[in-house]
């Protein structure tokens, strides 16, 4: 049987994809703006950061349309796991009538499915939620109070409309358990081989036949457009139903060459490569 699909690419938090949206935090540390949280970059000391302990932060997003969203990631290293976290939208700038997505208490191990009540965390500690599509021109993200001493960190946020088919659309043969093991090795006059520490990159290809023309469109834009042209990282859950907690952040490897073209008339096919997108060491 194949597996059902979610791919993330698109961030309404992004400027680069989105250059007239606003984005705007009650308050920034000095250094850990609130730009950081969708600049994709993984490391802990790149982050968003509020000052006041204990107490509620928002991290607000206007867009300069009405655009739709399905799916929220928290990356890893940010301090959610186990606290209360709550995705508003608004349509006139969150004056009198907001709207409340979700208002959940994150879990603090990894497992659940994106579409769970509660979400799905990763293996590496990203949580990934899926949710009903919400179109809206204003969002809000919510850190509820997390206790004495504790400010909300976002290394990471990803906010936008995934494509997540209904049907099953990943085929056979699959390479999704693929690692790639490397490391610095010197070898000495007298033979003997000094090695650092292997770093092990997830990495496979994933073959996706669409179902319809909505499929065809995700295609093109998250993965021909968003990935391939554009060079982002995408979410990227094999199995959104069973293996929530196996999602990954990839990007395409280098200089690769993406076919979507006709395998047999009418039906396209795309051989999807993929590497590991910052791995943990």
């Amino acid at each position: 049987m194949a597996e059902r699909l979610l791919i993330l690419a698109e961030n309404l938090l992004l400027d680069a994809q989105f250059p007239n949206r606003l984005l705007v935090a009650d308050q920034e540390a000095p250094g850990l703006t609130v730009d950081k949280v969708a600049n994709a970059r993984r490391h802990p000391g790149d982050r968003w950061q509020a000052t006041t302990a204990n107490a509620d932060h928002t991290i607000t997003l206007t867009v300069d349309e009405l655009r739709a969203a399905s799916c929220l990631v928290i990356d890893r290293a940010s301090n959610h796991l186990g606290k209360r976290f709550i995705l508003e939208t608004s349509s006139e700038g969150f004056v009198t009538a907001n709207r409340t997505v979700f208002d959940v208490t994150i879990p603090l191990v990894p497992g659940g499915q994106p579409g769970d009540a509660l979400g799905a965390v990763t293996d590496e500690g990203a949580w990934i939620k899926t949710f009903p599509s919400e179109a809206a021109y204003g969002w809000r993200l919510t850190s509820k109070a997390m206790g004495a001493g504790i400010v909300p960190q976002l290394t990471g946020v990803w906010l936008g409309l995934a494509w997540a088919p209904t049907q099953f659309l990943i085929n056979y043969p699959v390479a999704d358990e693929t690692a790639q093991i490397t490391s610095q090795t010197t070898k000495s006059p007298a033979g003997w081989r000094g090695r650092q520490r292997p770093a092990a990159v997830r990495a496979g290809e994933i073959t996706i036949e669409p179902g319809d023309d909505s499929d065809y469109d995700a295609i093109r834009y998250q993965v021909l457009g968003l990935m391939g042209k554009g060079g982002f990282p995408a979410w990227l859950v094999h199995d959104r139903v069973a293996g929530g907690h196996g999602g990954l952040l990839v990007a395409l490897p280098e200089s690769v060459r993406l076919d979507f073209g006709r395998t047999k008339w009418p039906f396209r096919k795309l051989a999807l490569p993929f590497e590991e997108e910052q791995p943990l060491p």
